[in-house]
């Protein structure tokens, strides 16, 4: 959705100009925070028991340990064998059309060792097009711009960015 994406690119703009101190900076992040337990880790069952915790007394995870939660991490519950049957045969097939309950399922690399598997919904995936269009195109979103991106697979999240005529993703 248009509208939306232009909203998240906006957003990510402004904020640029108004995070300058790292206590500006330390304001929005327990802000965004508070905001991301109250309408999205609540759902999470793997965070139940750290809701009303302050924030140091809530684990540190990384792509290990998500992924060996990722059935208790995830909201939307999906589970993460179906997730990677899709994710691998997206993979096999180059066809990463294919979604989970309108989700779409997406692999990391695996550099850091441990291969990490994502889930983005139309929302997520419109607030990541315009975020990468805030910070891939510095002088507005109507200058001429090149950008190139280096990925190891394509999906759906990637190809939220073919929304408009004026950009063209090609994987």
């Amino acid at each position: 959705m248009i509208p939306r994406v232009l909203y998240y690119y906006f957003k990510a703009n402004s904020l640029r100009g108004r995070l300058k101190t790292r206590a500006q900076l330390r304001h929005y992040q327990e802000k965004q925070f508070k905001r991301l337990v109250k309408h999205t880790l609540k759902y999470s069952p793997f965070y139940q028991n750290y809701l009303d915790k302050p924030l140091h007394q809530w684990p540190v995870i990384n792509k290990k340990i998500m992924m060996e939660h990722f059935d208790e991490i995830n909201t939307v519950h999906i589970k993460k064998r179906d997730a990677l049957e899709v994710a691998l045969q997206a993979e096999h097939t180059r066809d990463f059309s294919p979604m989970l309950t309108n989700i779409a399922v997406g692999l990391s690399s695996g550099t850091s060792g441990n291969r990490g598997l994502f889930l983005a919904s139309a929302k997520e995936r419109d607030a990541w097009a315009g975020i990468m269009l805030a910070k891939a195109m510095p002088n507005g979103i109507w200058a001429k711009e090149r950008v190139a991106f280096f990925l190891r697979a394509n999906n759906r999240l990637y190809t939220t960015l073919n929304k408009s005529k004026n950009i063209q993703f090609i994987f």
